[in-house]
């Protein structure tokens, strides 16, 4: 097959559009060149022009139009001398394809973090509908067969929706007894949020969107779904549990609106932060305990002694949907803060602002993988964070993380501190 640059091309088809007569003809043309144009590259290929076909699906284009704008453009190729046969395949693939249900993924966005945000008080059909879709678009008998496991925990929704419903001697997940009841509340749902089509369709739009391979899709659903036909034009993959894992937890985060956070939690009596820090669940790179140094005379001897600033508040980062399941685990060791003293009450959620200015109020700051701002001995800093704040000093030396400063003479003595170069700014 003839390679073909882009922009000679879209220059050269640009040109063909200008060329036809008819204002109609014109139009046509020039609406399926801006539509492809992006899409092409060195070479058409069949699967290029049938991943832009089901890209067109996927966006609410029927197979129809999807075909017209195929046959547009490869008259268009054929008048600039460059005719190819993938336009002619494509569209013979299209041939009694189904148009797609009505989808649209920012609705399905919108529902997936609403219902994931509150799973303790979701009804059953908002977790069926979750289950459903998030574990790679489950029909209603796949959902009424699923058991209770482990391998729902990497999916922090799906996590506390198996918490949830464990109950004494029982075998299936969800208290159901039959697969057309499963169908109804999941309609339900979908319906509430303008979405007709099925599961399958919706997980395979999703999955799409968070640029999976067609044929990945395929290999996870194990079928064409009715709402996006056109994935038929492709083959499914082999793949193995682990990388069918792996799409799904992929799909599960380009549709959960579940930023990292920060919260602060109590440590109960008796316990450390050391001992809190290895508990499973909790990242040490996520773990905000701000301490300084104390220098005490015992006698004759100076002894240094570490003390936290907040003693017992820890304060962490995590996704929302992830707190409540791990103070469910580790609840007689801490507490997390809530907005209100009522334990109904929404976590108390610390902005980045507040984080910030906690920081540089106490001197100690989290994250200094950013490279502070290039000063030398001599230069004159102000000092933007801890006991000195907003004095300006002299740095009289230099070492990769401590700068030793010289203060201006506070009650007539001068000063040498050592601080880090993050807490300061140039003059």
């Amino acid at each position: 097959m003839q390679a073909l640059e882009l922009p000679l091309l879209v220059d050269r088809l640009t040109e063909s559009v200008d060329s036809a007569r008819v204002e109609s003809t014109r139009r046509a043309r020039r609406q399926a060149l801006n539509l492809i144009a992006p899409v092409i590259s060195e070479e058409i290929s069949d699967r290029g022009l049938a991943l832009w076909a089901l890209n067109m699906q996927a966006d609410g284009y029927s197979v129809s139009t999807i075909a017209f704008y195929l046959k547009v453009i490869s008259a268009m190729m054929t008048e600039i001398g460059e005719p190819n046969e993938a336009f002619l395949q494509v569209r013979r693939k299209l041939s009694g394809a189904a148009d797609s249900s009505a989808m649209s993924f920012d609705a399905l966005k919108k529902m997936i973090s609403e219902l994931s945000s509150d799973v303790e008080g979701n009804t059953l059909g908002a977790d069926l509908t979750l289950m459903a879709i998030l574990w790679g678009g489950l029909r209603p008998k796949e959902v009424l067969s699923l058991e209770f496991g482990e391998s729902y925990d990497s999916i922090a929704p799906l996590q506390s929706i198996n918490e949830k419903y464990k109950r004494p001697r029982a075998r299936k997940l969800f208290p159901i007894a039959s697969a057309r009841e499963i169908a109804m509340r999941i309609r339900g749902i979908l319906r509430r949020y303008g979405l007709e089509a099925e599961s399958d369709s919706l997980w395979a739009l999703a999955a799409l969107k968070a640029e999976v391979a067609p044929e990945e899709i395929l290999s996870v659903l194990g079928h064409v779904p009715a709402g996006l036909s056109l994935l038929g034009l492709f083959d499914a993959a082999e793949t193995d549990a682990t990388e069918r894992l792996s799409t799904l937890e992929i799909v599960a985060d380009s549709l959960a609106d579940n930023p990292f956070r920060w919260y602060a939690m109590q440590l109960r009596r008796g316990e450390d932060y050391e001992t809190i820090a290895e508990l499973s669940g909790l990242e040490a790179q996520n773990l905000y305990y701000p301490s300084r140094e104390v220098t005490r005379r015992v006698g004759r001897r100076l002894t240094v002694s570490t003390r936290p600033f907040l003693p017992g508040v820890v304060f962490f980062r995590m996704r929302p949907s992830d707190v409540a399941p791990l103070f469910r685990k580790i609840g007689s060791r801490a507490w997390v803060y809530r907005q209100t003293a009522s334990a109904q009450s929404p976590y108390a959620v610390i902005s980045p602002a507040e984080m910030m200015a906690f920081q540089l109020a106490v001197g100690v700051l989290i994250d200094r993988t950013a490279a502070p701002a290039e000063m030398h001995p001599g230069d004159t800093v102000e000092i933007i964070g801890g006991d000195f704040r907003g004095l300006c000093a002299t740095i009289q030396s230099t070492a990769p993380n401590v700068y030793r400063l010289l203060l201006p003479a506070l009650n007539g003595i001068p000063w040498q501190i050592d601080t880090s170069p993050h807490l300061l700014r140039p003059l």
